[in-house]
């Protein structure tokens, strides 16, 4: 089942598909594609700054245009250095 949410990192309304393990399958148009876990997404991702969440957009989507393994967002995530 798909439906739709905000991007965690960039805002933009995109499709979500929950994963199993409590997840979600994010495939941003901005971002790129990842995962996240529920607990990252409601107790993280909110205490994160402006920066951060931008950096962690840009690592999404490199890793998305190299085709790289897609990203998994979990709550213990730092942004890239």
């Amino acid at each position: 089942m798909t439906f739709y949410k905000n991007c965690c990192f960039c805002s933009t309304d995109l499709a979500v598909t929950p994963v199993n393990g409590g997840g979600d399958f994010i495939q941003c148009p901005h971002c790129g594609h990842y995962e996240i876990t529920r607990e990252a997404r409601e107790n993280k991702v909110p205490k994160l700054s402006v920066t951060e969440k931008a950096t962690i957009s840009a690592y999404i989507r490199e890793k998305t245009l190299r085709k790289g393994k897609r990203p998994i967002i979990m709550s213990d995530l730092d942004a890239p250095k």
